[in-house]
């Protein structure tokens, strides 16, 4: 026998306690991502809808984005001299204190609401919806500054260089920028035959808001080509999500 996973069943999770007896083997033929990958299917199949991995190589399982669970260590002796000792010296012996990967991971007491905010904002799902967001805000806010100075005449006035007398311009000059350093963000991360459909769905935000806020009319086949547009983002979505699965 190489390896082997030894699981405990509680409701609805599974804790998975491998042991291994024959590293090198175990290792050349890939059998501990041959087992994961059976006890997962098997746990899916069961309906097991929590996994619980054994101790020790904390930096994998951190990489797998497996978030660690704390737990209480007691240790007794019989002597009670060596209780005094063992309860000065045990605590030493922690894993968050001697591993390199949870003492990193505990470090100002595990991972900060603040750093859990900044990976949601900068996870590209969020941004690419950010920046829709950002494109179609722009747009208003040109619009708004363009219909105030739009009554201004003189010799450029073809130029629209008015709109700039506008502060819903300067605003939406700030906002195109702000989706300019989005966008850049989003490529680093997501191939463009991917990003630039998802993008497009400012091509229903921007009359949806259009509609609300500046009350222009939408025609019935404009209506259509909006639904289709939706249709068309939810095929695109769709190897996104694999791409997302695979990280």
């Amino acid at each position: 026998m190489v390896a082997f996973s030894f699981c405990t069943l509680w409701r609805d999770r599974i804790y998975d306690n491998d042991i291994g007896l024959d590293y090198g083997v175990a290792h050349d033929l890939h059998l501990y991502y041959v087992t994961f990958r059976d006890l997962i299917a098997w746990a899916l199949g069961h309906g097991f809808k929590s996994y619980y991995s054994a101790p020790f190589n904390y930096d994998p399982k951190l990489h797998l984005r497996l978030k660690p669970v704390e737990v209480d260590l007691y240790v007794r002796h019989t002597s009670g001299i060596v209780n005094s000792v063992l309860k000065r010296v045990a605590p030493a012996f922690a894993p968050a204190k001697s591993d390199p990967a949870l003492r990193a991971y505990h470090q100002g007491g595990g991972v900060s609401s603040w750093k859990r905010l900044l990976n949601f904002i900068v996870n590209p799902w969020f941004q690419i919806a950010l920046n829709a967001l950002i494109v179609t805000a722009s747009e208003l806010f040109l619009k708004l500054g363009a219909r105030d100075t739009a009554h201004f005449h003189y010799a450029l006035s073809w130029t629209g260089v008015a709109g700039l007398a506008s502060l819903w311009t300067w605003l939406g000059i700030v906002f195109v920028i702000l989706s300019l350093i989005s966008w850049l963000h989003i490529l680093r991360q997501v191939p463009l035959s991917i990003a630039f459909p998802l993008s497009n769905v400012v091509h229903v935000l921007v009359p949806l808001t259009s509609w609300i806020f500046l009350h222009e009319l939408i025609s019935p086949r404009r209506w259509l080509g909006i639904a289709l547009v939706l249709v068309g983002l939810a095929i695109v979505a769709k190897p996104f999500a694999r791409i997302e699965e695979k990280l």
